[in-house]
């Protein structure tokens, strides 16, 4: 052994799975520093956790390692769920009024003595935003901002935008945790709805650019001091129903006028850079039946006729689907429609300045129903390779997004599920029957199936004061569940 370099020994343990990792850091050590490399720690990481940041990683020593045995114990934990032994409930009160919002602050707020936990952060209806340790359920700071619209962190967490009900947009500086201050805020025109962020890589570093949605359908492009960079003009959807955006910066939004909107960031910079106010490069006018559209089975005319046309659209909601650029989920009443725009996409992309149809060339991809017509949608989450809805009967139902078909259906609720979180290996739901469920996603004879665990348990949350659980939210090893001014806090990996 003292004549191998210890890139040899570090080559090795390259193709080692972490459980041999371990047995063979025990053999010396030379061995031992070999098997704590970081790069052979960090590729265990993400393989296993796709959606790993490396902003939520500590600093110091080994710190991959470090980062990969703490969420290896959390996910043993929540596979078992045993009260009181893989987690603790803890019920956070703040000011005697109805929680509005709520987010976590996660990346250089990490406290890795605390492994893993995150700050919470919450806002009331009388306007107060609290930001919590939820570990410990002590308060670290309260601000008065005035009644809140919206709220969104930085993805850096160098900063918690706030919007508000007087058109106000506010940037409070993640300065020390006891002494947070506005760092600058911008008047808008109107109501700000919804506040994000799209992401542009530049060399190894990534570029955030600060979007606002407006009541009005305006989306607002800016800076990260809130200096504005363009406008992009929705007077065609009316009022703002719903904005997301895709992680290949699509921006997709919806009005009470029935269309959805559709920009392509690739796009927006060079509208910018000639100083157009562009409309949307893609339009879907789900007020009519498209003349374009080519039905292989003449009995998809039963969920077409009645599906596309006079939908109301004041509660619909949209969702990107993380399988394929360019598919859009519109989910509004009892209904769940899937657009493919992926080839429109193209082609406006390869005609750029030369020719835009924004009412044709889009394609209608299976539009499906949720198996219980007569019950309403209530939420959605693309989690598993699937798309798991939740609707007023308290049924949760699991569809393929490739067939549009209804795989899964669960009744562990007895109440209206009124709120999802989902990623590739969990998740929760709540409802008003005052209850939380945890399920994980399974491999099972090539196939991944979603599997029912455990109702989350422990102390009250005051039945008598509020109509249960209307939010969930989950960060590594938290789950979240709000009702009322109540919020009650699960933590795994204690």
């Amino acid at each position: 052994m003292e004549v191998l370099p210890f890139d040899c020994f570090v080559a090795i343990c390259e193709y080692l799975s972490p459980s041999d990792l371990a047995r063979v850091s025990a053999v010396n050590t030379v061995f031992n520093g070999a098997c704590k490399v970081e790069h052979i720690w960090r590729r265990h990481s993400l393989q296993r956790w796709t959606f790993c940041d490396i902003t939520q990683v500590g600093q110091g020593p080994e710190r991959w390692r470090r980062y990969f045995y703490s969420r290896v114990k959390v996910d043993t934990q929540m596979e078992k769920g045993r009260p009181g032994f893989d987690y603790r409930a803890r019920t956070l009160r703040g000011p005697e009024s109805a929680v509005t919002h709520a987010t976590f602050m996660e990346g250089e707020a990490v406290n890795w003595e605390e492994p893993l936990l995150p700050l919470l952060i919450s806002c009331y209806e009388n306007g107060t935003i609290v930001a919590w340790n939820a570990n410990k359920g002590e308060s670290l700071w309260t601000s008065e901002v005035g009644p809140v619209c919206c709220v969104a962190v930085h993805p850096r967490s160098t900063g918690l935008f706030v919007g508000l009900e007087s058109g106000v947009v506010r940037l409070i500086s993640t300065g020390e945790q006891d002494k947070w201050q506005t760092k600058s805020e911008r008047k808008f025109d109107s109501r700000p709805l919804k506040i994000g962020f799209l992401s542009e890589k530049e060399g190894y570093d990534t570029k955030w650019t600060l979007f606002v949605g407006l009541d009005t359908g305006d989306i607002v492009l800016c800076q990260d001091d809130l200096m504005p960079k363009g406008v992009l003009k929705g007077n065609t959807l009316g009022t703002l129903c719903s904005l997301e955006v895709s992680k290949s910066n699509l921006i997709a939004a919806c009005g009470t006028m029935g269309n959805i909107g559709i920009w392509s960031w690739k796009l927006l910079k060079k509208d910018f850079e000639s100083g157009k106010s562009p409309p949307p490069h893609i339009s879907l006018n789900r007020g009519r039946q498209p003349d374009d559209i080519q039905i292989e089975h003449e009995e998809l005319l039963v969920f077409m006729r009645p599906l596309l046309p006079r939908i109301r659209f004041s509660s619909a909601s949209l969702q990107w689907l993380p399988q394929q650029k360019g598919l859009l989920a519109v989910m509004c009443g009892s209904h769940v429609e899937l657009w493919d725009i992926s080839q429109k996409l193209v082609e406006c992309e390869k005609c750029y300045g030369t020719w835009r149809a924004p009412d044709e060339g889009y394609h209608l991809v299976n539009p499906v129903t949720v198996h219980n017509a007569s019950a309403s949608i209530k939420c959605a989450v693309p989690s598993g390779g699937y798309l798991v809805i939740g609707d007023t009967n308290g049924q949760l139902q699991v569809l393929d997004i490739a067939s549009g078909e209804m795989v899964q259906h669960f009744q562990d609720h007895k109440g209206p599920v009124t709120g999802l979180f989902g990623d590739a290996f969990r998740l929760v739901s709540c409802s008003e029957d005052y209850s939380l469920r945890v399920y994980r996603w399974l491999k099972k004879e090539n196939k991944t199936i979603l599997d029912s665990k455990y109702t989350l348990l422990g102390g009250s949350v005051a039945m008598k004061t509020h109509s249960g659980f209307n939010a969930v939210l989950c960060c590594i090893n938290c789950c979240v569940g709000v009702a009322g001014n109540v919020i009650k806090v699960y933590t795994f990996g204690s």
